[in-house]
Order: C-alpha cells, then structure tokens, then sequence
C-alpha cells in the first residue's frame, strides 16, 4: 500500500495509522505519535526497526533513526498539536523521513549552517543546547525542508 503525504491543507487521519512493514517491498510506515517527549524515542526505534526490515545498511538506519528523533523532538516542542505524524518512504534509492504536526503556532527558525573551513556562520558551540536539532539534520542527511499550511507543518529529511 502507498501511503500518500498531504498535498496543501489535507493531513493523514488521526487514529489511521499506516499498516506496519509486514513485507519488504512495502513503500511506507508511519504512525501518529502523542506529542510528548516520550515519543522521540518511539519514533527513533520504528524507524530504525522499519528499516532494518526493509535491508537498509546499519549507517543508513541509524542517521534515518537520528533526523526521525530530531525531527520528532521540533515537533513536539515547537507545536502545541496532540500528536504528531511520523513516517518512513523508500524510493529511488532513498529513504524520506516526514514528520507532520497539525498545528502552526511556532515552528523552528532555519538553523544558520556553519560554513565548512569555520567562515562566517555560527558555530554549533555557539548554539543554545535546545536549539541545535535542524542543525544535526542539515548535517546529516542529504537533503532536508519545511513547509507549513494552514494544516500544519511538515519537515523531511532524505538520507
């Protein structure tokens, strides 16, 4: 089954969480998550056991399982949503992790990435310790982004 993010303003059904990963070739996994701290963790471990089930190589889950937690965390801290949507998509060589929240009162600012070789940008010494999660994201996975409507937000990391 193909699991269809939301264009525009429609958002997955609370309570309609996509089927587990019961065969390798499935496309997608995803589950609501109470928005509380607890379920960073959750998030990180079903990613990380999603994709160990689809064959992913060890580095792949665990950076998968770490932008999951991040992404998760801004979720939860920066949204005053229930709960929030976490899922995995396989293609084209590439994993997407999408976290959603149904809820637009704060979201992160872009974090401002330090140029490689120091330049002029900040550093992450320089960051407040609860404000570095963008940061590690737009580290480590290829490609990452936002957008927000008037349904939520959603971000996404590719790794």
């Amino acid at each position: 089954m193909d699991i269809r993010f939301p264009e525009g303003d429609q958002a997955p059904i609370p309570g309609q969480d996509s089927p587990a990963a019961s065969e390798q070739e499935r496309p997608a996994a995803g589950w609501w998550l109470p928005a509380v701290s607890h379920s960073v963790s959750d998030a990180r471990h079903r990613i990380a056991e999603v994709l160990r089930h689809w064959g992913q190589p060890d580095d792949r889950v665990e950076t998968a399982a770490l932008c999951a937690s991040e992404l998760v965390s801004n979720a939860v801290r920066f949204s005053d949503a229930k709960s929030v949507w976490c899922e995995a998509l396989r293609a084209e060589g590439r994993i997407r992790i999408h976290v959603w929240n149904q809820n637009t009162a704060r979201h992160p600012e872009t974090p401002q990435v330090p140029a490689p070789g120091g330049g002029e940008s900040a550093c992450a010494a320089e960051l407040p310790e609860g404000g570095r999660g963008l940061l590690i994201v737009s580290t480590i996975a290829d490609d990452w982004g936002s957008r927000t409507c008037s349904a939520g937000c959603l971000v996404w990391a590719d790794v």
